[in-house]
């Protein structure tokens, strides 16, 4: 450390750029204290003779990069913009301002930046100078978004009119805050448009340097997709162009499952075969001239890629490394590690918030930490080389995976098992990949039939690789799910590493070290479960109201830990509720099993996401309404969940006890009755019953059901809890029901700014004359209920979670 004071200095700047972003400092205040720091250092170093002189000058010092780094921090904060409407959809806004950035065209879209110079908002031009906004140019034809791409550049003035979207926030617990997200990159929202003719071209300056750039880089995007498959080109832009998304959303969970999702992210694995396909290539040069070649190529790889933290970091490294041989110096690796991350958060401090930074730099620092004591063990063994390489290979992915442990559970809430057996199969793939890949397209600028048969190897290759991670990461136990994992969890986590690193490394006698470690894991885990909690609570009963868009979805967790899961929301070609909702909060509240899956209807938004549900989540149990044989949907459906042997059965009266909780079946969906009548009035109605406490829960059932039901139990139907039915319709909540249920509490299930305006003022009016209490999914998200058999609760997930 005393020798290399950059690593000094870089981790007093991230000091205070972590103080900056937990505390946050005014400039004014920055700037008054570094000055009083300035006059005291030079007082200091010109009228102190004191022997504390040193000590002094030190402190002072690092007191000043630490305010250097959190007034670097605050002159580079991304603004919370907003456009001063509370709306979050509003359509047909007119914008005009600068295109600042292009991604590449991913599958039936493009995106673009545009900063604000104005904006039309129904009549209103709210001041926005500055604001920038995500443009979402969507169609179903690839040609027309490649023509788009080509028609705009970067630097253009353009007016667009499309539909302003502020971005979801977080709707259910545990899941991802687009809308958070969008602001930490200073976009206020996203405007959607699907037609060339909403972008008009004001004036057709550009920023050559850029667009130069997004030619090669889109250059290089045709080469890839015209010469590959789907599945090869969406691998080869990622580990090329690092542009993951043609990448979809099942391969990427599955290359988390089987521990080698850091394979898709370009990093220093690719700098490094990039680095050694150069040094190859340019082999026959003087050593100077391979090197300096080398250093262009890396760094043209690094302009192709856009420089992501992860390719800057190795690149800069690389550089680094390769200049020290030239010139004859020493490169210490902990040197070379913090300059790159000083030069990156010069360049941005806000890098340091991006898991991307934080999974790059923790891998290496782990690497450059821990292999070292692996290898120190290994060397100790005398074993066979070619063995021993193995290990040490193993030793090097163990190091990363150690290193990155704490945030891959933060972000991905999971530690494979299975990664270190993984890795050793798939990089050399990858490696054999990302070689042929260039190769093809070097070849395919000079003679494309040629570069097609290297293509075919390459497919051939990736076909290979997704065999190995997909079968890897369906084996059981292949990974752990590890739910509520939150940052000081951690923080406690990195603690106990760096602890067991220390030992390893300073102790000598081995049952010291042994209890030593054991110590520090049993204190991790104690301090660990402090702060742990549960949203949803054993031995109370909890109904959570998942927010599904414009569909239903109730998970239902009895006291004693069983849980019912009612409906399952949509499922389209653009989101499925079940994939991207209702199983993310399942993983996150920890629930492995469904004890219990009703169908209430077969509507699309009620039955789409079962089927990705009953794909990929144990169901002991399901029950639904009667098959209807003139259905082939129904038909289907029932297939589909005999094949998984799921136990199936129809909506009759009955009693389910559920350790001290009743559900009681109020109809028979086969009763003739129910002979002619819809879809919606063929729900399944069925009230919980614990304590002193009900729930009632009614599916799409219309006033015909609602009248039949009321005919027939009476006051039976009473309950604190009104599922309201067909997501608040005028077709449901009749007066006679809503009056004889009399709900203190009424729920309703409604998409944000759904094109049915559900929920209905009139029904809004017939709950709020009986002073129900009322929550909507449209307005505040998921909703979670609790009982304790005695009195319900409304729960603040928000704060909890």
């Amino acid at each position: 450390m005393r020798n290399f004071p950059v690593i000094k200095f870089t981790l007093l700047f991230i000091t205070g750029i972590l103080l900056q972003y937990y505390i946050g400092f005014n400039s004014i205040n920055l700037l008054i204290t570094q000055a009083i720091l300035l006059f005291s250092l030079l007082s200091i170093i010109f009228l102190t003779k004191h022997n504390s002189k040193n000590f002094l000058l030190n402190l002072i010092f690092f007191l000043m990069v630490i305010l250097l780094g959190s007034l670097h921090s605050l002159l580079n904060e991304k603004e919370d913009q907003s456009l001063n409407n509370k709306s979050d959809f509003i359509k047909e806004v007119k914008v005009v301002g600068e295109i600042t950035k292009i991604e590449l065209p991913r599958k039936g879209e493009l995106r673009f930046v545009t900063q604000l110079d104005s904006i039309s908002i129904k009549n209103s031009k709210p001041n926005v100078s500055g604001a920038t906004l995500l443009t979402r140019f969507q169609n179903k034809s690839q040609s027309e978004i490649e023509r788009m791409y080509a028609l705009i550049k970067v630097g253009n003035q353009v007016e667009i009119i499309g539909n302003f979207n502020r971005g979801r926030s977080q709707r259910n617990p545990g899941e991802f805050d687009y809308r958070k997200y969008l602001r930490t990159q200073g976009i206020a929202g996203t405007l959607l448009l699907n037609d060339k003719s909403q972008v008009q071209i004001l004036e057709s300056s550009t920023h050559f340097v850029q667009n130069f750039i997004n030619e090669i880089r889109f250059s290089i995007y045709q080469k890839i997709v015209s010469l590959h498959n789907e599945q090869t080109s969406g691998l080869i832009k990622g580990l090329i162009l690092a542009d993951r998304n043609d990448i979809d959303f099942e391969t990427k969970s599955e290359f988390i499952n089987a521990g080698v999702v850091h394979v898709l992210a370009v990093s220093g694995l690719h700098v490094g075969f990039i680095a050694i396909i150069f040094v190859v290539l340019f082999g026959r040069f003087h050593i100077i001239i391979r090197y300096i070649l080398t250093i262009l190529g890396l760094l043209i790889f690094l302009v192709i890629t856009g420089a992501p933290a992860s390719v800057f970091r190795a690149t800069i490294m690389a550089i680094l490394y390769l200049v020290a041989v030239l010139t004859n110096r020493s490169a210490n690796p902990f040197n070379l590690l913090s300059i790159a991350a000083l030069i990156l958060l010069l360049i941005d401090p806000n890098e340091l918030f991006n898991p991307g930074f934080q999974l790059s730099f923790s891998a290496v620092l782990s690497i450059l930490v821990i292999y070292p004591i692996i290898k120190k063990y290994v060397d100790s063994i005398r074993i066979n080389n070619s063995f021993k390489s193995i290990i040490l290979f193993i030793g090097v992915s163990l190091s990363a995976q150690i290193g990155t442990m704490p945030l891959t559970n933060y972000y991905f809430g999971k530690i494979s098992i299975i990664a270190l057996v993984s890795n050793l199969l798939v990089i050399p793939i990858i490696g054999l990949i990302v070689g042929n890949g260039i190769l093809t397209l070097f070849v395919s600028f000079i003679y494309t039939p040629i570069a097609e048969y290297f293509a075919s190897s390459s497919e051939l290759l990736t076909t290979i690789l997704y065999s190995i991670v997909k079968y890897g990461s369906s084996i059981p136990y292949a990974f752990l799910n590890i739910s509520s994992f939150n940052k000081y969890d951690a923080i406690i986590l990195y603690t106990s590493i760096i602890l067991v690193v220390i030992v390893l490394s300073k102790f000598y006698n081995s049952k010291l070290k042994f209890i030593t470690i054991i110590l520090i894991v049993i204190t991790a885990f104690i301090y660990s479960r402090i702060n742990d909690f549960k949203i949803l609570d054993d031995d109370k009963l909890s109904v959570v109201m998942i927010d599904v868009g414009q569909g239903d979805s109730f998970l239902v967790k009895f006291p004693g830990g069983e849980h019912w899961l009612i409906d399952a929301g949509n499922s389209t070609i653009y989101f499925d509720a079940g994939q991207r909702t209702i199983a993310p909060l399942l993983k996150y509240l920890n629930i492995r099993e469904i004890d219990v899956a009703l169908v209430s209807h077969m509507d699309s938004d009620h039955s789409g996401g079962f089927k990705f549900l009953l794909d990929n989540t144990k169901v002991k149990k399901l029950i639904k309404p009667h098959c209807d044989s003139s259905k082939n949907v129904d038909m289907n459906f029932e297939s589909f969940v005999k094949n998984k042997g799921i136990k199936l059965s129809y909506y009759r009266d009955t009693v389910f006890n559920v350790n001290n909780a009743r559900v009681y079946i109020l109809n028979s969906t086969n009763d003739e009755f129910y002979n002619n009548l819809s879809n919606n009035n063929k729900s399944g109605v069925f009230k919980i019953v614990y304590g002193n406490t009900s729930f009632l829960f009614t599916g799409d059932a219309e006033s015909v059901s609602e009248n039949y039901l009321v005919n027939r139990y009476g006051n039976f139907l009473k309950s604190d809890v009104l599922k309201v039915g067909h997501h608040g319709s005028t077709s449901s909540s009749s007066p006679m029901f809503i009056k004889t249920v009399n709900p203190k509490y009424s729920l309703i299930s409604a998409g944000k700014n759904n094109r049915f305006n559900h929920p209905s003022d009139l029904v809004i009016s017939r709950l709020s004359l009986i002073k129900s209490e009322i929550f909507r999914t449209d307005e505040e998200g998921a909703v979670i209920l609790q009982s304790d058999g005695k009195q319900i609760t409304k729960i603040n997930w928000k704060n909890k979670n």
